[in-house]
């Protein structure tokens, strides 16, 4: 009887270890808009067809300083870190008012030219732009005053930002055992917006067309980048302490 008794005692320990609430571990990553290699960071084409978004394009291909902390802890600085950003699909557009919103669907990796340190993949994500209309036309002022962001709130459990770790060691060793799981988010601040080559003014002016809605001509900006993760623990570490405890049990009952 004495030994059921210990039995149920570490039973119930078991579960309550599976259930109890962990605190939330948080990971923290970004890059500020100086560390960029060359700037421009991003380039759009419409890909020389003006109002048809099917084949436009946003890409990057540069070289950034990728900071990581965990929990607000000590910063690691990845300097000179590969960054590769490109779109899955077409972008769609919504134009109104003195708003123009670009919706971009694609992802992004960090590497230290040989392993990945993280890929970040995100659906519906908002490129907006301020603007002013002119009937079915939309001008975008690009002489400092455009202001926009890229931003995707993962709002569970769409999974609208999925956030996934390389194999490079320092980065895994940073998280600790943990993966990536619960909130995670992504925000580019866009700086320095401007036409990729000169259209009106000087090249100040942005063109997005209403009718048919699309992007009339090509455009580049640089940008900073912050973003983050929740950490949960992998799921073969949960397994490890179950299996612990489990040995526990049978030896005292052995005994």
């Amino acid at each position: 009887m004495k030994t059921l008794w210990t039995v149920r005692i570490v039973t119930a320990m078991v579960f309550a270890l599976a259930v109890a609430p962990a605190a939330k571990a948080v990971v923290m990553v970004g890059f500020k808009l100086g560390s960029v290699g060359t700037t421009p960071l991003f380039t759009y084409s419409n890909s020389g067809t003006v109002g048809d978004l099917t084949d436009d394009t946003l890409v990057a291909a540069n070289t950034v300083d990728f900071s990581v902390s965990v929990n607000g802890g000590t910063e690691t600085t990845f300097d000179d870190a590969e960054f590769n950003f490109s779109l899955s699909e077409a972008p769609t557009i919504l134009a109104s008012g003195s708003d123009v919103t670009l919706f971009l669907t694609g992802s992004f990796t960090v590497s230290d030219g040989v392993d990945d340190i993280l890929t970040v993949s995100f659906s519906n994500a908002e490129l907006h732009f301020n603007a002013t209309q002119f009937g079915n036309d939309y001008m975008v002022n690009t002489n400092g005053t455009a202001g926009g962001s890229i931003f995707a709130n993962n709002l569970l459990p769409t999974q609208d930002v999925v956030y996934t770790a390389g194999t490079n060691a320092t980065f895994l060793g940073l998280l600790g055992g943990m993966d990536f799981g619960g909130a995670q988010e992504l925000s580019f601040t866009v700086e320095s917006l401007d036409e990729a080559v000169p259209f009106m003014d000087g090249g100040t002016d942005l063109i997005f067309n209403g009718d048919p809605e699309g992007v009339g001509e090509n455009f580049v900006f640089s940008s900073s980048f912050s973003g983050q993760s929740e950490l949960v623990p992998e799921p073969a570490a949960l397994g490890m302490i179950g299996m612990g405890l489990l040995v526990i049990v049978r030896r005292r009952r052995s005994a």
